[in-house]
């Protein structure tokens, strides 16, 4: 298969409601593990400064939030884990 024609399959492909909700929950999950610009900017400034505490009080802040989005995922769509 070329490159073009699996780009074609790419663009027509029609996701199942399951595929549809699976991307959906992925998509909230990642973008509230992000954070605000603000979270992203501390997390790359810790990054940056090799600064071990505060990666690690950023990381356990970005669990908890996607902990919440998984938890509003499941009250608004019904748990599939």
């Amino acid at each position: 298969m070329t490159l073009e024609e699996m780009i074609e399959k790419a663009r027509t492909y029609k996701m199942s409601p399951e595929e549809r909700m699976t991307q959906r929950r992925s998509w909230v999950r990642a973008e509230a593990g992000f954070g605000s610009d603000a979270d992203e900017a501390a997390m790359r400034r810790a990054l940056e400064d090799g600064d071990v505490e505060a990666l690690a009080k950023l990381r356990a802040e970005s669990e908890a939030r996607m902990r919440m989005a998984d938890s509003v995922m499941d009250e608004t769509y019904g748990a599939v884990r």
